[in-house]
């Protein structure tokens, strides 16, 4: 088996400051052991700091994004595992678990996190997601207590929730893209769509589709989040502003029919996200200005996620357009639900690889900006910008229908109970009493998974 594996990992030098080891193998581990390099690079080195500060514009040359691509590709050939590696990938079919890149990265070590590692280039071979089919996927450790969603569907098929909730930005276009992503799914599906827009309200009411419904922000996080996870979605959609706070992290910004009025919009940090989100969410999209990236001293929003047990989240690494998000929202959806579908088409439980996807959201963004006769993957840094973040193990789907709906509900409730109240009391409560009650969901989750 093949397949590039990069574990990094923190250490300190001789002086104290940090530095970033890493080490490359196959996923089977057949390659020899090495010892490890150092990953020198940093978000603020030149050929990245130069990165974050270009403008698209495919009319006008530039090496930026060839620069930084092909620094970190230098960097892992730097490893005596890297090109054998490599080579393995290169020659795995196309489309396969091994034909990718997964970057093992430690939540704490937010410099590597905000690394752009999608844009892998080689001379020969450009840049290897778009020319070779070689994904690059960030891979979280997930704690034992942590929250594992059933890979079952209910009888009413795919459930989406959406949050439509742009201050200053009409959401029409990203409600359009989603919609139109489900509507090919071709299996039964229903969105519930939370947006303070009246355009939105305007196009869900006059499609007059009974599987699509609108409902307006809540004027409080909590409210908002227990309506989304009594929803029971498989996936969540988030159009939002991502912001950090200096100090205090990251943080997606909620409008709400107030906020629009001139008032404060909601704030949904990663500990009130994972609080709710993991028990039945397989993926979450957040399309939110730098939601895959870590502020300093901080942690990114999609990575908390994967950690707190959803199996696939995609988040932003840099601010983008509200435009571009729509090309991605269609084109990585499309995908995803095709995928859903084919493997519930199986008589038993298969894998769900969502991976690939990803490379059908970057090819909407690069049609976006489609000028005849331009490469504009060497001149648009947008289509890099998505991030995808997943779980070191597989999940499955698993087709057939639920168990006993009752019992069900009542479990649910019970793991719903205990997870709010463990996101707003935590800080009053002793390590061990916080310990027991993650021990209490993840109990709860497995009972859950095994009735559902």
């Amino acid at each position: 088996m093949s397949g590039v594996l990069v574990t990094i990992r923190g250490t300190a030098d001789a002086s104290g400051a940090l530095r970033h080891d890493f080490t490359v193998q196959s996923f089977a581990g057949t390659l020899p052991e090495r010892l490890d390099a150092v990953l020198v690079e940093s978000p603020d080195d030149p050929p990245f700091a130069a990165l974050r500060q270009m403008a698209s514009d495919p009319m006008q040359d530039t090496e930026c994004l060839t620069a930084a691509g092909g620094a970190l590709l230098h960097r892992l050939r730097q490893h005596g595992n890297g090109p054998q590696a490599l080579d393995g990938s290169f020659q795995a079919p196309a489309g396969s678990a091994e034909r990718e890149v997964r970057l093992h990265i430690p939540l704490i070590l937010d410099q590597p996190h905000n690394l752009p590692w999608e844009l892998l280039w080689d001379a020969g071979k450009g840049f290897l997601d778009l020319s070779q089919g070689l994904p690059v996927l960030r891979v979280i450790r997930v704690p034992e207590t942590a929250t594992r969603p059933t890979g079952r569907l209910g009888p009413e098929g795919l459930s989406v929730v959406a949050v439509l909730a742009a201050r200053g930005i009409d959401a029409l276009g990203e409600y359009t893209a989603l919609v139109a992503a489900l509507r090919g799914y071709g299996h039964p599906w229903r969105l519930r769509v939370y947006s303070p827009d009246d355009s939105v309200a305007t196009a869900i009411t006059a499609a007059a589709d009974g599987r699509i419904t609108h409902h307006h922000v809540p004027t409080t996080a909590a409210a908002l989040l227990r309506e989304v996870s009594q929803a029971q979605p498989q996936i969540v959609h988030l159009f939002c502003h991502g912001i950090a706070h200096p100090g205090g992290g990251a943080v997606l910004e909620v409008a709400t029919l107030l906020s629009a009025a001139g008032g404060a919009a909601l704030e949904l940090s990663s500990v009130d996200l994972c609080s709710h989100l993991p028990a039945t969410a397989w993926l979450v999209t957040l399309n939110a200005c730098s939601s895959a990236g870590a502020p300093e001293g901080s942690r990114s929003v999609a990575a908390e996620l994967v950690s707190a047990g959803v199996p696939f989240v995609v988040g932003m690494r840099e601010p983008a357009e509200a435009r571009i998000l729509h090309s991605f929202t269609r084109g990585f959806l499309s995908d995803v639900v095709a995928r859903i579908g084919t493997v519930l088409a199986h008589s038993n439980a298969q894998e769900l690889r969502l991976a690939g996807s990803m490379r059908a959201g970057r090819e909407a963004i690069r049609q976006h900006f489609a000028q005849v006769g331009v490469d504009v993957t060497a001149r648009v840094k947008d289509w890099s910008l998505p991030v995808f973040f997943t779980r070191p193990d597989p999940f499955f789907l698993t087709p057939g229908d639920p168990g006993d709906p009752l019992k069900l509900a009542e479990l649910q409730t019970q793991r719903q109970v205990l997870a709010e109240f463990l996101a707003t009391q935590a800080a009053t409560l002793e390590a061990e009493a916080i310990g027991a009650i993650a021990q209490r969901i993840a109990a709860l989750d497995r009972q859950i998974g095994d009735l559902s």
